[in-house]
């Protein structure tokens, strides 16, 4: 059971791409005509090592010679770098007090509401953010916008 549930259920003959427990229940039974409870077989998949995740996205266009290439070459920018060449670390965010929704558990048919006051005119900030690798220094800056023109402000 170990080795199926490290192969894609497509590799053990069905048409789906990940492992449910009515899926492994069905794979077990073909297998060896055992019967097991939903709940017994969650005991018996954590018994063996197993979590339920969610998978991180990684791009099909990826190649891990290139991405070692360049970790060498930042590497080798960061130490052999003169005094003037500074290199950062840059991410941005947008903060809004918009409510995110997560999952929630409520009575079938009955969609659960979550009040605000955004009235069609949501308050919100972009955050510029960078960090040198060498020293640990931190920039940021904040913007009404996140552009092309916020961005080169930040920079500047």
């Amino acid at each position: 059971m170990i080795e199926a549930l490290q192969k894609s259920p497509r590799e053990c003959g069905f048409n789906k791409s990940n492992w449910t427990m009515p899926l492994l229940k069905r794979w077990i039974n073909k297998q060896w005509g055992i019967n097991y409870k939903t709940s017994s077989l969650y005991d018996l998949v954590h018994k063996l090592g197993f979590t339920l995740q969610r998978p991180k996205k990684q791009s099909r266009n990826a190649k891990k010679e290139k991405q070692e290439q360049f970790k060498e070459e930042l590497q080798d920018l960061l130490v052999n770098s003169d005094d003037d060449t500074v290199v950062l670390y840059e991410d941005e965010a947008i903060f809004t007090d918009e409510p995110t929704t997560t999952l929630k558990w409520s009575r079938k048919g009955e969609q659960p509401i979550v009040p605000t006051d955004s009235s069609g005119c949501r308050e919100r900030i972009a955050m510029f953010g960078a960090v040198d690798p060498v020293n640990g220094k931190v920039h940021f800056k904040t913007s009404e916008a996140a552009n092309s023109h916020s961005f080169k402000d930040f920079l500047k």
